[in-house]
């Protein structure tokens, strides 16, 4: 999983980087905002891959803990006796 998100990430970096050098050899009137947001996807693309790298490990590490937790709680057996009375 881990794999596919970051070769997914480069190759979309790769693009952005490819469309910023075209944008800049052939100039048009919508340069400078395809320029601007080149930049602004080059930030943000790494910074949603690791979010989302790093909740797939916190999901994972809470699944993980959650499949061998099957033991009732008392409190809750309790609750369920003394609304019956």
């Amino acid at each position: 999983m881990k794999k596919i998100l970051a070769i997914t990430g480069a190759v979309l970096l790769l693009l952005i980087y490819i469309a910023t050098l075209i944008s800049a050899i052939f100039t048009s009137p919508y340069t400078p905002q395809l320029f601007k947001a080149c930049v602004y996807a080059t930030l943000i693309i790494p910074v949603i891959c690791y979010g989302y790298i790093l909740m797939y490990r916190v999901l994972k590490a809470k699944a993980k803990d959650m499949k061998y937790d099957f033991t009732p709680e008392k409190d809750d057996a309790e609750d369920s006796e003394n609304t019956e009375e």
